[in-house]
Formats: structure tokens, sequence, C-alpha cells
């Protein structure tokens, strides 16, 4: 499926073995993103982009107490089941067994979703925005993304890690956001009522 896989025990011993190792690393990544299965990557960064304006319009209804309105299950179904199942596909047709697609990618990325349904569960019983629910949609949102980018580990620490801290920018950026925010700020649009 991925270029030449990186192995552990080529450990760099010097500084210009070690650039040479670097080099060796994004030079196989870029041969495979010029190649029939870079479109992978392009669809990773669409998602990730896309969940941009979601947190923006999510933490608006947040901070007025209208997060019930927020429709976190079909921008999950938009977002996230549609793309895992798009990755799922796609590997599984460019692999000698299909089935790892699914037990490394779309089972995962459904697994990511538990603390969402958590999080609209609990909103719906308590009827309220509070930050528990937020953080938990926001989690079952942001994270499925990142489980595909471990797969770029194959290529070496550098590409891996580098892939995995960009998927993973939405996640930290709503998760502080939702857990910074004063309680002030939706308390007072409990009191004022939801402006129209």
């Amino acid at each position: 499926m991925w270029a030449t896989p990186y192995s552990p025990n080529r450990m760099p011993t010097t500084w210009t073995s070690f650039l040479s190792e670097w080099g060796t690393e994004w030079g196989n990544f870029e041969n495979w993103l010029r190649g029939d299965q870079g479109w992978i990557l392009y669809v990773m960064l669409l998602v990730v982009l896309s969940l941009i304006p979601v947190l923006i319009v999510m933490f608006y209804k947040y901070s007025r107490n209208r997060l019930g309105s927020f429709p976190a299950l079909p921008t999950w179904a938009l977002l996230d089941l549609l793309p895992s199942l798009l990755l799922t596909f796609g590997l599984a047709a460019h692999t000698p067994s299909p089935i790892f697609a699914v037990f490394y990618v779309f089972i995962p990325a459904l697994v990511c979703t538990v603390p969402l349904l958590a999080g609209v569960s609990i909103l719906q019983q308590r009827q309220r925005t509070g930050r528990l629910p937020a953080i938990l949609i926001w989690l079952g949102l942001a994270l499925p993304p990142v489980v595909p980018a471990y797969l770029f580990f194959s290529f070496g620490p550098s590409v891996g890690t580098t892939l995995i801290l960009l998927s993973a920018a939405p996640l930290f950026a709503g998760l502080i956001a939702f857990a910074a925010a004063r309680p002030s700020v939706y308390r007072a649009a409990q009191e004022t009522g939801p402006s129209v």
C-alpha cells in the first residue's frame, strides 16, 4: 500500500545521516503523493479544514446556550462517516488484504464517535448547554480524522508526526476553546434567553 516502509533499525548516527534519512522519508512520501493513492491525503486535509468553520458555528451556539440546535449527528455523517467509508474503500482497493482498511481505518473511526453519542445523549437529557457535552461532541467530531494519519508513520517518524499534528490541530483548538470558555458566557445567555 505505502512506499518504502520505515525501519526503526535504521537509526541515523550523524547529522548528515539524519538529514539523509529525513530526505528519504519525505521523498518516499512525495512519490506516494504523486501516485494513484495521493487523493487519500487530499480527502483528509479537506476534512480537517472543514472542521474549522464547524468549530466556529458550534462554539457560537454553545456560547449562546443553543448547543442543542447544533446538528451534531448530520455533521458527523458528512465529515466523519462519509470520508471514513471513502478512505476504507480506497485503501481496500489498493491492498492485498481489504480487511486491513476495515480494521485500521473504519472501525477505529467508528469507535472515536462514542464520545459524540455520549455528548448528544447528555445534552438531550439535561436540555441545556454545558462544557461536558460540548467537549464530548467536539471530541467525537474531530478525533476520527486523526485516525488515518497514523498510517503515514510507515514513511517514517517525521512524516507521521507532522501529519498527526496537522490532523489534530482542530481537535486541540476546539478542546481548548470549550474548556477555557467562561461559564458566565452561557449563563448570561440563559438569563436573557436565546437571541433571534
